[in-house]
Parts: C-alpha cells; sequence; structure tokens
C-alpha cells in the first residue's frame, strides 16, 4: 500500500497537477462516518481563500458524489441536503459558513479533523 501511495504521488508531481486541499461532506451524519446507506461528497480543490457552495457547480473545485456508503460514485450534480458534518484532510485549514457565500457563522477545522454543523459554504487554505 505505501509503494503505491508513493507512485500515486510522483506520478501526481510529473504531472504537474496536485490538489491543496480536500473536504469530505455528510449528510445527516455529525461524526463523519458514512452509513452503508449513506451520501456524502468529496471536494478538492487547487485554490486558496476561493469561497465554495456545498451545492456544487463553484469552478476551482473537483466534486464527487457517492452514494450506497461508497460504493457508487458520479458528478455532483443537484443539490445535497445541508451537511451535518464535514472531514478536512489533511494539510488543509478551512472556514466553514452556515450561509451561501461565505457568510453568517463562521468555523475552522483543519489537518483531519471532523466539524460539525449544518454548513453551505467554505473557503480552504485560509
Amino acid at each position: 500500500m505505501k509503494l503505491f501511495s508513493t507512485s500515486l504521488v510522483a506520478v501526481s508531481a510529473l504531472a504537474g497537477f496536485s490538489y491543496a486541499w480536500d473536504v469530505t461532506s455528510y449528510r445527516y451524519i455529525s461524526d463523519c462516518r458514512v452509513h452503508d446507506d449513506g451520501a456524502y461528497r468529496y471536494y478538492e480543490g487547487s485554490d486558496s481563500k476561493t469561497c465554495h457552495n456545498l451545492a456544487g457547480g463553484d469552478s476551482g473545485a473537483s466534486c464527487t458524489q457517492y452514494t450506497n456508503g461508497g460504493d457508487h460514485h458520479a458528478n455532483c450534480d443537484g443539490n445535497m441536503v445541508v451537511p451535518g458534518s464535514i472531514y478536512v484532510g489533511g494539510d488543509t485549514r478551512c472556514a466553514f459558513f452556515t450561509d451561501t457565500n461565505c457568510r453568517g457563522t463562521r468555523r475552522e477545522g483543519s489537518n483531519r479533523v471532523c466539524v460539525s454543523g449544518a454548513f453551505k459554504s467554505f473557503a480552504c487554505n485560509i
């Protein structure tokens, strides 16, 4: 597994493309653990301080939606219910907001932490 991860990092570096941040939003779940029949969205991007709405469709962020506990995936077309929690990936610092367009109550999270709350937007590498 470690050899595969190292190879993947090397290939990403050679390709000149890497993600600066990643977050995962969990529908109805307050502890960042998906249930067998649950859904979640994985967002990643290379921008800094850009506001992203969790409904998706923002430029600068890639989004994949997983359903059936992660067994199926597709693009993030359409709205997702406001998440109950968001997991912040490694080497990432983000601010989460209770309203769209990075407005409302702000809460921060960083480096592999689960942030509980009903958030509608976020900005990373703040």
